[in-house]
């Protein structure tokens, strides 16, 4: 009767098993899922920020060298937007590179620019 014993709790053991491990399964499925979605949106947003830095660099240096109104539109786009993905130290250097492109103040512009992109480079590394 001992042996019965066994077999019985053995059993019960193996079918509560059953039941319980599609649940844990799906539960570290859905953990896993969701690290995935936030390291997929953490990608997007940095991705956005690359290409807004990127077009505002490409909008000033345009305004820089050329100076029409077709690249006076493109900064428009970005003069602002970049704000939103600058660290906070750089704000004050996109202002004044605004301001001297806003007003086709080109004195020591290109020095300015290349000295932010320079920094904008060494943080995103």
């Amino acid at each position: 009767m001992d042996l019965n014993k066994y077999y019985l709790v053995f059993s019960i053991i193996i079918a509560v098993c059953a039941l319980l491990s599609p649940g844990v399964v799906a539960l570290i499925n859905n953990i896993y899922s969701l690290k995935l979605r936030e390291l997929e949106a953490k990608e997007q947003r940095n991705n956005r920020a690359v290409d807004v830095i990127d077009g505002y660099f490409r909008a000033a240096g345009a305004c820089l060298y050329y100076g029409t109104d077709v690249e006076m539109s493109e900064f428009g786009k970005y003069s602002d937007l970049v704000y939103l993905y600058i660290p906070e130290d750089y704000r004050a250097e996109i202002s004044a590179i605004n301001e001297s492109i806003l007003n086709r103040h080109r004195t020591n512009l290109d020095v300015n620019l290349e000295e932010l992109a320079i920094k904008c480079k060494a943080q995103r590394h």
